[in-house]
């Protein structure tokens, strides 16, 4: 995007929703993000097969988003946001509407969900603490005081370095996420409030795409939030309190050398 001098992409896709780093709003603000570009993403509405989420992004954060896994049914998304993302830091205002188009239906959503036994993972189990994982040259770290006097959810710090099977693209990652062993899946519903976290991750590539959700999937608003780039191949996010729970924190990274380009 910097090479072609890019502000404005527009991302149609046919996005699989993928726990705990890739649902399509987490990968279509990260892409905003990262990219320091507007992002209008559209994405084919089929709950059933885990396709759903559309939205218009700019550098700063969600200008509008929908993620509804409940209700199917596609959307007309507008929002007033400055022409160039070099102008983002203006603010625009007055406009920003969802509009359902055509029938609303419900169908049943399937997210699809990577292993937990596939992670490097270490448990939380103090009130405050410095933790660390490996993933032979991935190294990530968080920092993490919890503002309740107990924990209401089981919480982890995990890390994977590895080549995605069939595809064969090379995948690091660092990420906060809670899940309950028993079910022996993600909780994409919390109640845990957290006076602050930091996650950490350093990584061998320079392509980091950092996300944060909240309860029900939904992106915590990168108010909320920051980013810091400790180097080129390392990168933080940092969480001060605030009244939503947090279900996943991402530093998902993509190491394009890498990857099997004879497929």
């Amino acid at each position: 995007t910097k090479h072609h001098q890019i502000d404005t992409l527009i991302f149609s896709s046919w996005w699989f929703d993928e726990l705990p780093f890739l649902t399509a709003p987490q990968f279509q603000l990260s892409l905003a993000l990262t990219q320091k570009v507007n992002v209008l993403a559209s994405n084919i509405n089929i709950l059933e097969r885990s396709s759903v989420g559309s939205g218009i992004y700019t550098p700063n954060g969600i200008a509008s988003y929908s993620h509804d896994i409940k209700q199917g049914g596609s959307k007309l998304i507008i929002s007033k946001i400055a022409k160039s993302s070099k102008d983002s830091f203006r603010t625009c205002s007055g406009l920003n509407k969802i509009i359902p188009i055509g029938d609303k239906f419900k169908a049943n959503y399937q997210v699809w969900k990577l292993n937990f036994s596939d992670f490097q993972s270490v448990k939380l189990t103090k009130g405050s603490d410095h933790l660390k994982v490996w993933s032979g040259s991935v190294c990530c770290e968080l920092d993490y005081t919890l503002a309740d006097q107990y924990f209401k959810e089981e919480y982890f710090l995990i890390s994977f370095k590895r080549q995605r099977s069939l595809v064969n693209i090379s995948e690091e990652s660092c990420g906060f996420i809670a899940y309950d062993l028993k079910r022996n899946d993600y909780n994409i519903q919390a109640s845990n409030i957290f006076e602050s976290i930091k996650l950490t991750g350093n990584f061998t590539t320079v392509n980091i795409f950092p996300s944060v959700l909240t309860n029900q999937m939904r992106l915590l608003a990168t108010s909320n939030w920051n980013i810091t780039y400790l180097s080129n191949t390392s990168q933080s996010i940092q969480i001060v309190r605030h009244s939503e729970p947090i279900t996943s924190i991402a530093l998902y990274a993509r190491s394009f050398d890498h990857d099997d380009y004879h497929l």
